[in-house]
């Protein structure tokens, strides 16, 4: 796989592209710069990829050394000094783009340091008061006919075969085939290892059900709602999902499955899907609907949730909604058509108001917010 320095430089104009980013990051580009570096990443896909990884807390130090030791304009200098300062204070960076649902317009970039979220700067009024909180860490792990255990906050502790440590169920040997169903709710995600060492991501308002080990000749769950799947490989025992109308089958891939919207999508490896009497074969990057219509996409805004991220990936309000409806347990009134497409990339871990703001910074569209009601207006 290409690091994020080959990649930049590959570009046409590698140099230049590194300093609008850097220049992002240090607070230090002029207006024009501005649009000269929102023109670029509103490009191409590529692009915001690229701009994404290289302004992330886990590559930022990759793109500053490379950035070091590229011969660049003159006041270059003075930013450089501001990134390194930036990143050991680990500041947290959101942008937002709104784009026409024809045409990729940009209409704003946000960027929110940890000192303007506890100013609460630049909230709208209708929103002050109603600073609803994210989910957070939460689930209901039912085993067999023993009773349910809720596991918010629950702190590491070991039952028979199942190790809970920082927030994520670990199923351990063999102890028969008993059935255990783990439900998350609404402002809820949890992460489980089933006892074959697959890892599951569980989203808000969704279950899956599982035995506490596997038999020898198979690996067979049922999902609702929305789950990630890191399968771990066994060529001798096929690994079911039952979700819906489907039944995907795999030895050992990456692929998230969306009940919400009736979609699976294969990150990594092969699957084989049964749907309506049919089998489907999917490639990396490949989508399939409920009607068996295969798309190829990007496959980072899928699987977002399970780095808590928002990423909306030319999305209506609806869409947009609908996600957040189920984290922040809120329900959206839609007062008004508002016929824009979104692409966004925001932490899951702000409040409801700071999403809401930065959706409205766009001028598409404007909320109003009562108890856990959102209005939703042009």
């Amino acid at each position: 796989m290409d690091t994020l320095r080959t990649r930049i430089e590959q570009l046409e104009n590698p140099t230049r592209t590194g300093y609008l980013i850097g220049g992002f990051l240090s607070d230090t580009l002029s207006v024009e710069e501005k649009r000269e570096l929102d023109s670029w990443v509103l490009a191409s896909e590529k692009n915001m990829q690229l701009f994404e990884d290289a302004t992330s807390d886990e590559q930022v130090s990759e793109f500053i050394s490379w950035l070091a030791n590229r011969n660049v304009e003159r006041n270059l200098q003075e930013a450089k000094a501001k990134l390194h300062f930036r990143q050991k204070r680990k500041v947290a960076r959101r942008w937002i783009y709104a784009v026409a649902a024809a045409a990729a317009i940009l209409l704003v970039i946000l960027t929110w340091t940890p000192e303007r979220d506890r100013k609460q700067e630049g909230i709208s009024e209708s929103h002050q008061g109603q600073d609803i909180l994210p989910g957070h860490e939460t689930a209901v792990l039912t085993i067999g006919n023993a009773g349910s255990i809720p596991l918010t906050g629950q702190q590491d502790t070991s039952m028979g075969n199942i190790n809970i440590r920082n927030g994520t169920i670990h199923y351990k040997g063999e102890s028969g085939n008993e059935y255990h169903e783990l439900r998350v709710p609404r402002k809820g995600f949890f992460q489980l290892f089933l006892s074959d060492g697959t890892r599951v991501w569980i989203n808000n308002e969704s279950t899956i059900r599982f035995p506490a080990s596997f038999p020898s000749d198979k690996r067979e769950v049922e999902v609702t709602g929305e789950t990630f799947f890191e399968v771990a490989k066994d060529d001798g025992r096929p690994f079911v999902v039952k979700a819906g109308n489907k039944e995907i089958e795999v030895t050992g891939t990456a692929f998230n499955v969306n009940e919400f919207d009736g979609q699976l999508t294969l990150v990594e490896g092969r699957v084989n899907v049964k749907l309506q009497g049919k089998t489907y074969k999917l490639s990396p990057g490949q989508q399939i609907n409920e009607k068996g219509l295969i798309v190829k996409i990007p496959v980072e805004p899928v699987r977002s949730w399970t780095k808590n991220q928002f990423r909306f990936s030319n999305q209506t309000i609806r869409e947009i909604g609908a996600r957040l409806e189920r984290w922040y347990d809120v329900e959206f009134e839609y007062t008004e058509e508002v016929d824009f497409h979104f692409n966004a990339t925001i932490d899951r871990n702000v409040s409801l108001a700071r999403i809401l703001e930065l959706l409205e910074a766009t001028g598409h569209v404007k909320f109003e917010v009562e108890n856990r009601n959102v209005k939703v207006k042009r």
